[in-house]
């Protein structure tokens, strides 16, 4: 049996809602993926049956993807304007920035002048108003949403990009440059993203209040997912389509939401 990363206390939400824990962690990445754990078993269930059933549609797939694109797009944009931020100074390698790539899926599923067409849905203000906001009041904050979003990517993009790639029957490498990382290995940028998140020089205050950021990042991704509007042709399609992207869709949710990949239990 292989040991635990940490002792044997489990952190639980306090009664004022904030996570609390006196557990001593080997680095702040196992901290923020071990104490956000409770987060994901309130309301995934749910959020990932919707957006699953509704991913079989293309057009609502896209409608999720812009979503998304701003979300990013703003998250890169902050951290951009904080690279002097003394907590959070070169957060980002280049290499996993995902702007670029959104605009490229974008291009192929909508065309020349997409830019005109998108419509961002009042979820995903809400959420990049949210990140404007922890960007002009608390910059360390950010490093939540890098977790969950950019850490959440390089772990299980791998997956979801060939489950997506089949489903909606996508030429090779076109539709799905925002899970391809082609200038450095996967492993390689995974590593070097946690590295540069746990050499952050940060007070055990500031721990706490990213920590528990990461509730507010959980809520924030619910909305956006939970807003899917299904259609009848998201029931119409084979039943094995629906079944291959309730898993798939779960996986992604899952990632982008806890930045850590599910362990499998050895046989």
């Amino acid at each position: 049996m292989a040991s635990d990363s940490r002792s044997s206390i489990t952190s639980v939400p306090s009664e004022t809602g904030r996570i609390t824990d006196k557990t001593i962690y080997p680095d702040f990445c196992t901290e923020l993926e071990q104490r956000s754990v409770f987060l994901y078993d309130r309301s995934d269930r749910l959020a990932n049956i919707k957006l699953a059933a509704a991913s079989i549609d293309r057009q609502i797939y896209v409608d999720k993807l812009v979503d998304f694109y701003f979300v990013f797009c703003t998250l890169e944009k902050e951290l951009g304007k904080r690279r002097n931020h003394e907590s959070i100074r070169r957060l980002l390698p280049e290499e996993v920035l995902r702007k670029k790539a959104f605009e490229e899926d974008l291009e192929y599923f909508l065309g020349s002048g997409w830019e005109e067409e998108i419509k961002q849905s009042e979820e995903s203000k809400s959420y990049c108003d949210h990140i404007t906001m922890l960007s002009d009041v608390n910059p360390p904050m950010l490093i939540a949403y890098v977790h969950s979003l950019h850490l959440g990517l390089l772990y299980g993009g791998a997956i979801v990009r060939m489950t997506i790639q089949k489903l909606l029957e996508l030429p090779d490498d076109i539709g799905l440059a925002i899970y391809t990382f082609k200038a450095m290995r996967r492993p390689v940028l995974r590593r070097e993203l946690k590295r540069r998140i746990n050499g952050l020089k940060l007070n055990q205050v500031t721990k706490e209040l990213i920590v528990n950021e990461k509730q507010m990042c959980c809520t924030l991704t619910n909305a956006i997912i939970s807003s899917v509007r299904k259609t009848w042709r998201s029931y119409t399609r084979k039943f094995a389509g629906f079944t291959l992207v309730v898993s798939v869709v779960s996986l992604l949710v899952y990632v982008i939401r806890r930045g850590k990949t599910p362990r499998t239990r050895p046989t």
